[in-house]
């Protein structure tokens, strides 16, 4: 695990910016873009630029890793967007990954590499009888989430902010890599939030 952190450290990664309160804010975590479409990703209506697409080719650690994703998934995946979490206070709000350009039917595979972080499942609000069900799991180094369509049609997921390392409270809580590998469709981008500016 150690040799697959120190090559993700190695990545270069972009700092997106989201107009947020009428202003342009450069978000902390760093990200990345890997796609055999070579189509640029938009993520949010908030973005001011496209994150790039990146080749496989330019990246052997990410295509290694996603051989061993389909092997163990038993699906192909055209795309990757890899996230860096530099410390416990970045956190990821509830949402689904139920985006139009995956198709009706998809799976994203979440893979896990740092820090361990806490990993909340939260039944959408529309399903749930009375309060909606909670659900708590730790994401160790080198974990996998595999979540099919049934998991973003009912549930929603977030990483909650976790100021202190889970073995060691003394610690703040470190480096931390999200993968997320998905097969997207080109002739779906059109449906993709349009960036407020274009990349230069």
């Amino acid at each position: 695990m150690a040799i697959i952190i120190n090559k993700l450290k190695e990545i270069e990664y972009i700092h997106t910016y989201h107009f947020l309160f009428n202003k342009y804010r450069r978000s902390r975590v760093g990200y990345i873009w890997v796609s055999d479409t070579g189509l640029s990703y938009t993520f949010s209506k908030t973005m001011k630029n496209a994150l790039p697409a990146y080749s496989f080719n330019d990246y052997p650690v990410l295509k290694c890793i996603r051989e061993y994703v389909e092997s163990m998934t038993k699906h192909k995946f055209n795309s990757v967007l890899v996230n860096k979490y530099e410390d416990g206070d970045i956190s990821l709000n509830y949402h689904d990954d139920n985006d139009p350009w995956l198709g009706k039917k998809f799976i994203v595979v979440s893979l896990s590499f740092g820090e361990k972080r806490r990993f909340l499942v939260k039944q959408k609000s529309e399903y749930a009888k009375g309060k909606p069900i909670i659900k708590e799991y730790i994401l160790e180094n080198g974990s996998l989430v595999y979540m099919g369509e049934s998991v973003q049609k009912y549930w929603l997921h977030s990483i909650p902010v976790q100021k202190r390392s889970l073995d060691d409270k003394k610690r703040k809580t470190g480096l931390r890599f999200n993968l997320t590998f998905r097969n997207v469709y080109p002739e779906l981008f059109h449906k993709m939030p349009k960036p407020k500016e274009k990349n230069s």
